[in-house]
């Protein structure tokens, strides 16, 4: 019976560790702004991406794209420029890039152009990084059957692997560019152009008329 217990212990502390890392990926987080009406902000994003179990003082790569979602529905293809802003843990480069096509949230990085984005993170001695953010976005490239969009961000090695993942809440796609209003101030000269227009035509209509033989 002892040796029975012994093994369940040892069981159960073995599958802890096994899980450890599993639940340690639940401590990447990323934030994204939104509007009043709790669509994603546009043409740009902002707020906070974090991750806490990397390697220490170790420099990695990143790809940020928006997903459409329901998952299938694609990315937003097209150019990108994530700015950094101030980091409470880390380091980071800021870079312009292009998603290109492809990509399945989390296992799969959507095609970019360089073929390496250009961002790069860097943690602190104890393997965290935490940085405030901006994103530049293709606002009229999310896919048009998007029902609510995300931004998922990888962290890959200089080769390419995938190190670790973190995705945002999905939020409603942002609204589109809003269209420019035409000032007063211009309507009135071009009404009253088409007053006189339309005067002059009846009026000439009406001399036509008069002069016209019997």
């Amino acid at each position: 019976m002892r040796r029975n217990l012994r093994l369940s212990a040892l069981l159960v502390v073995a599958a802890g560790i096994a899980v450890s890392p599993l639940q340690a990926s639940a401590q990447n987080t990323k934030t994204v702004s939104v509007d009043a009406s709790g669509r994603l902000t546009t043409p740009s994003t902002s707020g906070r991406i974090t991750f806490t179990k990397l390697a220490p003082s170790t420099t990695y790569y990143g790809v940020d794209a928006i997903e459409a979602l329901p998952v299938g529905s694609g990315f937003a293809d097209g150019h990108y420029t994530l700015s950094w802003g101030a980091c409470t843990h880390g380091s980071a480069v800021g870079a312009s890039f292009k998603i290109v096509s492809g990509g399945s949230y989390p296992h799969l990085l959507p095609k970019t152009s360089p073929s390496r984005a250009g961002i790069k993170i860097k943690t602190n001695d104890d393997g965290v990084f935490s940085c405030a953010y901006t994103l530049a976005y293709p606002a009229g490239s999310i896919p048009e059957k998007a029902v609510k969009v995300k931004n998922d961000f990888w962290v890959v090695t200089k080769a390419g692997t995938i190190v670790t993942q973190v995705d945002s809440k999905s939020v409603l796609p942002g609204a589109g560019p809003p269209v420019p209003e035409v000032p007063l101030a211009v309507l009135i000269p071009v009404g009253m152009l088409l007053v006189v227009a339309g005067y002059m035509v009846i009026a000439r209509r009406r001399q036509t008329l008069a002069s016209a033989p019997a």
